[in-house]
């Protein structure tokens, strides 16, 4: 829809943009200066205010430990990424955080981990390397954006997992 506040923002930097533009023509230098100003402070505030709320897609972080935290998995030395190690989710999830790799995730399963992000570059990897063990990884949501530091469009899965031989005990026990 039309935001009021962009319209009005855009009015006004446009009648201070003619202002400058005849200030300038007469030659009030000063005047023109002004109106110059605030003008540029009009453009940067229409321009923020118009992009900023279209930039979810760079708040992975973010949306990530916002998943984590409504499932109550944030700051857990139980959850485990696999394919995306920015520092910005770490200072958001916490330093418990495990920054996996294929090799070390059993490992990570076989210990206390409980939760799985994984990158979709990464899954088909990480499911062959968990065949004919008894983990299972269910999707619990997913987190779509794009990473401008590697500037590629991303998906991470998370997952909670659960050893089915570990189950079997404690039903048979």
């Amino acid at each position: 829809g039309l935001n009021p506040f962009l319209v009005v923002s855009s009015a006004i930097a446009a009648v201070l943009l003619v202002s400058a533009c005849i200030f300038h023509l007469r030659g009030q230098l000063l005047r023109a200066s002004l109106a110059a100003s605030l003008t540029g402070l009009f453009v940067f505030t229409f321009l923020f205010e118009a992009t900023m709320t279209e930039l979810g897609d760079l708040k992975v972080s973010s949306r990530l430990q916002h998943s984590l935290a409504v499932n109550g998995y944030d700051d857990s030395d139980k959850v485990g990424i696999i394919g995306y190690s920015e520092p910005s989710f770490v200072f958001l999830n916490g330093t418990r955080t495990h920054l996996l790799g294929i090799k070390n995730a059993k490992t990570f399963l076989e210990g206390e981990g409980e939760v799985l992000i994984v990158d979709r570059r990464h899954e088909e990897a990480l499911r062959e390397a968990l065949e004919g063990s008894p983990f299972q990884l269910e999707a619990r949501d997913t987190i779509t954006g794009l990473n401008y530091s590697k500037g590629r469009d991303m998906t991470l899965t998370i997952y909670t997992v659960t050893n089915q031989q570990t189950e079997a005990t404690g039903e048979h026990e």
